[in-house]
């Protein structure tokens, strides 16, 4: 006889979401280990040096971020585009 699927559960993509990135932070941290050797870095104008990998880590940040405020910026477009607010329960607000 077969066997029912277990349905899913938030703890189980909770759980699922944590160790991939338990996994991409021991990867983070083995890349950063072998990438110690100083690299030159310019910017603006000031010069100095620093290790490969907290460069690439403070470049990969720094794109992230811009991601982020590029991305917040359009969902805040398309809101106001459809017109109506919504509370972070995700329901639109009824006007009166």
């Amino acid at each position: 006889m077969g066997r029912q699927p277990v349905a899913r559960t938030r703890a189980g993509a909770a759980w699922v979401g944590i160790a991939v990135a338990v996994a991409v932070l021991v990867l983070l941290i083995v890349f950063m280990l072998q990438n110690t050797a100083p690299v030159e870095v310019a910017f603006f104008g000031l010069r100095g040096t620093a290790p490969l990998s907290a460069t690439l880590l403070i470049a990969g940040v720094g794109f992230a971020v811009v991601t982020l405020i590029v991305g917040s910026l359009r969902i805040g477009q398309l809101r106001r585009r459809i017109g109506g607010a919504s509370d972070p329960a995700g329901r639109t607000a009824h006007k009166r």
